[in-house]
């Protein structure tokens, strides 16, 4: 009985969790609205009001429960009080709201020393990294190259393609799961997935409007043998959300978005034939429902809240107890609206069992450097509160291989900002915070502000925080070392702002430059960023996509190196994804997946860098061979069996090969610089080249699987991955 009460629990929060469970968290939790009181705006810059928490941790799963149940009340609590204001009757006079009052200042300090970060490990001699969103971590992608050897993901299969050739040497299988990233290690390849229905309790849907609940699955492979096997399957309940490897050690940040569902009381105002009901009336329905509810969380165990996990062993699933010890409990009651799980995994000792530590509530976003994982969640606040009064919870814990342990929480008016909006370096965490500034009429204009946090005294204490940026809000941000590096948006344009970080506790704005803005800054040769960028002339409203160079040497004067355009119906991936930037290791070249609309082109596409500015040295575009009718008709989910296909018509004959051929032509993704040459990925191919022959035949290809676009009724023949060796271009 116990089994069918847990299946029927964990389906019902995972499904309707989402939709129920953010209903019941805006409820809750206030959804919308962030802002500050002109007043508090006055305070001195030095006035840090950032405030310290102090959430539960290494409790008992009893303890645990405890606390858990506590929270949940004290939300169900709070949504019967809501639940019985009538809106139909007069509403008694409040006393008014009060003002933001003065915060309790921080003690300034200095900085708390942090260990240097660790480099990644090589990925190959030769081969160019994958662009890093935070230095130190090598992050999660769809291709690596390690040693001669190029590793990636496609249609469920992973693929081992020796560089010099492209020969495959080997095709392992990953099931039915649909793998995302990848990351390798001395020929360890850790292998991202998304996966449905897991674990014994999976005993089919409740009813048709049933999801299956999902897990991120991680796949070890062993690729150091000439036939790579999988020697570790895990499965953690949840949603992927990013992972990076720094040396050895992988860590995944995993999110489960909502455990526990609380659904808003189900009252009737009015009768049925719309008289306003009374109190008692209203009361009678409210204290039903909260016995209701109230009884539930009284019958719950720890395994309700809790993400589950599962490791295969012999073929078979087993589920894997999750230690109630690591999970730190938030002091905000917000950990029952969800979960954020660290994965941590030493690729130098893939026997090793993973260390899965449940944090924190669900989170809004979360940043892994070499030393520090940082989880922030956003708290809205009082819903009857005017200025509303937005936090955000930031929960800092320390790295030391595959362990973790809780550093501290901080609380900071407003909202987290920015792509990638947390950064921790030397023992310091940054993060940039926005929020609305109300007046005597209402809401008047937004601002931001960087703010630096460290470890004292094992706790998280504020250092610092910068005057307010120029803009609106931050687009895109860019921490290295001693200096950030700020996008803004305002509504006249944009604007880069550089940051000095060299004395946490006094961060000080330094040069800025107005320029078009972009929510992606990588970093390119030395004191340089490159970025790629929309632009509008407000007063013709053309667009036109534009790759900039910009020179930071000068911290106090910021400048454009260099600009190309791309072409006003041009866009590329890169513009919210930096990884897709290509960066030569000795050279100034790079390389970016380039779109137009117009012509209906995707193509690779090489620049470099040169006193003369930014040219473009060529690109790479890939095609499919003609497709048969079968493979058109597996393509798109029909069958392949002959009598079915004597069925169709001319006229849907030619709709369906004209569907195809959109699926010939390939996307571009992501490039591999090593020496002179390129190897270029699309949905298509694989190819290699020669930096002086970019746009001729390419020295080899690999052709990869057509992709499962919709689930066919009857098995299709599966499509070969062929290797091509073009021959060498004639002189």
């Amino acid at each position: 009985m116990r089994d069918v009460r847990t299946s029927v629990r964990r389906r019902f929060r995972s499904v309707y969790g989402p939709a129920l469970g953010g209903t019941a968290a805006c409820f809750a939790l206030a959804c919308g609205g962030e802002g500050a009181s002109e007043s508090a705006l006055q305070l001195s810059q030095s006035d840090l009001r950032a405030k310290p928490l102090a959430p539960a941790s290494n409790l008992s799963c009893d303890e645990l429960l405890t606390s858990f149940k506590s929270n949940l009340r004290a939300q169900a609590d709070a949504l019967a009080e809501q639940a019985r204001l009538n809106p139909y009757l007069p509403t008694p006079v409040s006393d008014p709201v009060p003002a933001f009052g003065a915060p309790t200042p921080a003690a300034r300090s200095a900085a708390a020393p942090g260990s240097p970060a660790q480099q990644p490990g090589s990925s190959g001699a030769d081969f160019s990294s994958t662009t890093q969103l935070v230095p130190g971590v090598d992050p999660a992608d769809l291709i690596k190259g390690d040693g001669d050897r190029i590793y990636l993901v496609v249609d469920r299969t992973l693929l081992v393609v020796d560089a010099s050739g492209l020969n495959v040497l080997a095709s392992v299988p990953l099931g039915e799961d649909s793998p995302s990233e990848l990351l390798v290690h001395e020929g360890k390849v850790l292998v991202f997935s998304i996966a449905y229905d897991v674990g014994p309790s999976s005993t089919g849907p409740l009813d048709p409007f049933v999801f299956a609940p999902y897990f991120t699955k991680l796949t070890l492979v062993d690729a150091t043998t000439a036939e790579p096997t999988i020697i570790r399957e895990s499965y953690f309940e949840g949603s992927y959300y990013s992972a990076g490897r720094a040396g050895s050690v992988v860590r995944s940040v995993i999110q489960q978005p909502s455990v526990v569902a609380l659904d808003y009381p189900p009252v009737s105002y009015l009768d049925i034939f719309g008289v306003p009901r009374d109190q008692e009336d209203i009361d009678r329905q409210v204290d039903l429902w909260l016995e209701l509810t109230s009884a539930s969380i009284d019958e719950s165990t720890i395994d309700d809240y809790l993400p589950e996990q599962y490791e295969r062993v012999d073929g078979e699933l087993q589920r894997v107890a999750v230690d109630c010890s690591g999970l730190v409990l938030p002091a905000d009651g917000q950990g029952v609206f969800g979960r954020t799980v660290l994965v941590s995994l030493d690729l130098a000792t893939p026997a090793a069992p993973s260390v899965a530590v449940p944090l924190f509530g669900s989170g809004v976003a979360a940043s892994l450097s070499a030393n520090a994982v940082v989880v922030a969640q956003q708290d809205y606040g009082d819903p009857l509160a005017f200025p509303p009064e937005p936090q955000s919870i930031l929960h800092a814990f320390e790295l030391d291989g595959t362990d973790s342990s809780y550093a501290g929480s901080i609380s900071v008016p407003g909202y987290l900002t920015g792509t990638i909006g947390i950064d921790e370096s030397r023992g310091v965490i940054s993060a940039v915070f926005s929020r609305d500034i109300y007046g005597a009429q209402g809401y008047e204009r937004s601002a931001a502000q960087l703010y630096t946090f460290g470890v004292q005294s094992g706790g998280l204490s504020a250092l610092g925080q910068s005057p307010d940026l120029p803009g609106e809000y931050a687009q895109g941000l860019r921490f290295d070392g001693a200096q950030g590096y700020i996008s803004s948006y305002y509504t006249a344009g944009s604007q880069l702002t550089v940051v000095d970080l060299s004395d946490p506790s006094a961060p000080a704005l330094g040069g800025s430059l107005e320029w078009g803005g972009s929510s992606v800054l990588a970093p390119f040769g030395t004191d340089q960023l490159v970025t790629v960028t929309q632009t509008y002339d407000p007063v013709t409203f053309a667009s036109d996509f534009v790759l900039s160079v910009l020179d930071v040497a000068d911290p106090a004067a910021p400048a454009v190196a260099a600009e190309l355009s791309l072409g006003q119906d041009s866009y590329s991936e890169a513009a919210y994804d930096l990884r897709a930037i290509g960066i030569h290791p000795d050279e100034n070249l790079l390389s970016l997946p380039v779109e137009n609309y117009l012509a209906g082109t995707s193509s690779l596409d090489v620049f470099e860098l040169s006193a003369a500015g930014l040219t473009r040295l060529g690109g790479v575009t890939h095609q499919r061979p003609e497709l048969t009718l079968n493979e058109c008709l597996a393509l798109l989910g029909f069958s392949t069996d002959p009598e079915f296909v004597a069925t169709l018509d001319e006229e849907l004959l030619a709709l369906i090969t004209q569907e195809c051929t959109f699926y010939r032509l390939g996307t571009a993704r992501r490039g591999l610089f090593r020496g002179d040459e390129l190897f270029a990925l699309s949905s298509v191919a694989l190819t290699a080249h020669t930096l002086d022959a970019l746009d001729e035949l390419p020295l080899s290809r690999v052709d990869l699987p057509l992709p499962v676009i919709y689930p066919a009724p009857s098995p299709a023949a599966p499509v070969p991955i062929d290797v091509v060796i073009a021959p060498a271009p004639v002189e």
